[in-house]
């Protein structure tokens, strides 16, 4: 059970972003710790990682990308922690989620290094976050399977209805 919306938020946003890119085609990893600089990790194949940093999209609909954290002390007694910008950092990616509609911003370094430090969603152009081409389609989960009249069944409107939707569709409800 979550405490607080904050940590369900944050894990809400890196799973849909992980879903986002694995519908996309691409393998996707968390990078396991807090105070790393990115999220997540897409393997683009042929030894290609790229990293993603994660953010919810503010209820003025933008995101920051720097962390200021000039305020917070690592311990107790403690140095000030240090800020981080995700450029400076070289994180290629950087994601702006929606937890109310699902929708995926998408951000690549060569644009948002250049951006002021607050993006606003509405007033910047994203990027297209690369599709794997290459991948197999075993089950494609846009198309409709074609079926013969007579195999029709009382509940097959439903599940094609369904069957039509995509992974990241699915997901969102």
């Amino acid at each position: 059970m979550y405490k607080v919306d904050t940590a369900r938020n944050t894990e809400l946003t890196e799973l849909l972003s992980m879903a986002f890119v694995v519908e996309k085609g691409w393998m996707c990893s968390q990078s396991g710790n807090r105070d790393s600089p990115y999220d997540l990790i897409a393997d683009f194949g042929n030894g290609d990682f790229q990293r993603i940093q994660v953010k919810k999209l503010s209820s003025r609909g933008d995101i920051k990308r720097v962390i200021n954290r000039s305020n917070q002390k690592v311990t107790l007694n403690g140095k000030i922690r240090n800020s981080s910008d995700y450029a400076s950092e070289g994180i290629e990616w950087l994601f702006a989620v929606c937890v109310s509609t699902k929708k995926i911003y998408t951000y690549h370094i060569n644009s948002y290094k250049n951006m002021p430090v607050s993006i606003t969603v509405d007033k910047q152009i994203q990027d297209e976050f690369p599709e794997n081409e290459l991948v197999r389609k075993n089950t494609d989960f846009g198309i409709r399977p074609q079926k013969d009249e007579n195999q029709k069944s009382m509940d097959d409107e439903s599940k094609t209805s369904q069957s039509n939707l995509t992974l990241f569709e699915l997901l969102k409800d």
